[in-house]
């Protein structure tokens, strides 16, 4: 039996990282993944390791966000 893998789109990372997708696209892009056009491109697993390394700081700080809106429901 196969598991079915949902593809991330950039659209979905950026708004995970809470950074603009045009910034997520144009990162990709001078990583040398070319085939990242648009805010509806797939994601692949290299891509994840490239954006996580380079935006760990905005993750960090998104992750704070979320946790402090939790806190105040």
């Amino acid at each position: 039996m196969s598991e079915a893998v949902k593809k991330l789109k950039v659209r979905d990372v950026a708004k995970d990282l809470n950074i603009s997708f045009s910034d997520v696209v144009a990162f990709l892009n001078k990583k040398g993944h070319s085939q990242v056009k648009n805010l509806m491109s797939s994601v692949d697993d290299e891509m994840m390791r490239d954006i996580n390394a380079h935006f760990k700081k905005e993750k960090d700080s998104a992750e704070r966000h979320q946790r402090k809106i939790a806190e105040m429901k």
